[in-house]
């Protein structure tokens, strides 16, 4: 439920005098998309749509997460946004499906990294040590 985020998005975009339009275009997601969140509170952002949000207004991921009604996870600040979404997203899932999910995530870093070293010819540590 995202009650507070659209209370929020509401406020904000008063705030910066930013029309929805704008917020679209700068969260890189249709005006439907961002007038079904303001108008509709009870809606469930997606994460990448949370992510948008907050790149957009130019605020920590975390807040955006917060007020949608994603649980929080600590994470480090050096860890990618993107990351923190994912491990976010995942936290909020029933424990029955997070299970799978965490394997199905780990089974397609390790296909990505192994593929990534076959390709590179070197281990995935050696990239950007250059």
């Amino acid at each position: 439920m995202s009650i507070e985020l659209s209370e929020y998005l509401r406020q904000e975009l008063l705030k910066r005098n930013l029309s929805r339009r704008e917020l679209s275009r700068r969260a890189d997601l249709s005006t439907m998309a961002v007038n079904h969140i303001i108008n509709n509170p009870a809606s469930n952002p997606t994460v990448e749509t949370c992510v948008g949000i907050a790149k957009a207004l130019e605020v920590s991921p975390e807040l955006i997460f917060q007020l949608a009604g994603y649980s929080i996870v600590g994470l480090a600040d050096e860890i990618d946004p993107e990351v923190k979404a994912l491990a976010i997203y995942l936290n909020g899932l029933p424990p029955e499906i997070r299970v799978y999910a965490l394997k199905g995530a780990w089974a397609t870093a390790q296909v990505v990294t192994q593929a990534i070293e076959e390709s590179v010819g070197g281990k995935t540590s050696d990239i950007g040590a250059e």
